[in-house]
């Protein structure tokens, strides 16, 4: 097995590299594809390829495909959170758009938030046929109804499908982990075991010299 080659992310970034080869590739999200080492002897075979070497490369794999699990997680929150507020906000245009269809001219009553513990009373006026959609980015529109559910369901099946992504990706880097923790027992295991058969051997080369002399 070669030693590690550079990887770079989607985005064209440099990644961070490897040695011994233990990253077989790395996803369009930067995500490193962890190699298993199946043949742990035939594995330390390679130049440098010593105890601490490789399990402080081991570990910084560890490290990272952790933090890379950590920041999907944050991630998934933030979709799960934003998609009701999308939902919500498509169910009040609708509202909307249906009384003003209906020729209602009785202005609905309704609060609405100034900060985090104030609220203002408010009056809606159907007939208008408008909303003023915030945009983001201290950005706001006066839209109609169909121009604000088109951007609204548009960023609603955005989000979903960022959240889709997100859960993916969250789930091939756990994978990654548990192969990255798998691989340093494998390759402690290795050496606990070469290293008691080495003093074996040498436990019985010493018997066998103490037998001649007898």
């Amino acid at each position: 097995m070669a030693s590690g080659a550079a990887a770079t992310s989607g985005g064209g970034n440099a990644a961070k590299t490897y040695p011994f080869g233990l990253v077989e590739k790395r996803t369009e999200r930067n995500i490193p594809m962890v190699t298993f080492i199946s043949d742990v002897p035939e594995f330390m075979k390679q130049d440098g390829a010593e105890l601490k070497n490789v399990m402080e490369a081991l570990d910084g794999l560890y490290n990272e495909l952790k933090a890379l699990e950590s920041r999907f997680v944050n991630m998934r929150q933030v979709h799960k959170m934003r998609i009701p507020e999308i939902e919500e906000t498509i169910s009040v245009v609708e509202f909307l758009q249906k009384k003003a269809e209906a020729g209602e001219d009785e202005p609905m009553i309704t609060n609405f938030q100034l900060s985090a513990s104030i609220f203002a009373e408010a009056k809606v006026n159907y007939n208008a046929g408008k909303v003023v959609l915030w945009l983001g980015a201290s950005t706001a529109a006066e839209l109609t109804f169909e121009e604000a559910l088109d951007i609204l369901k548009t960023n609603l099946k955005r989000k979903e499908d960022q959240l889709a992504q997100c859960e993916e990706d969250l789930q091939l880097t756990k994978k990654q982990v548990t192969t990255a923790e798998v691989c340093m027992a494998r390759v402690y295991n290795n050496d606990v075991k070469e290293r008691r058969a080495e003093a074996a051997a040498k436990a019985a080369s010493g018997k066998a010299g103490d037998e001649e002399e007898e």
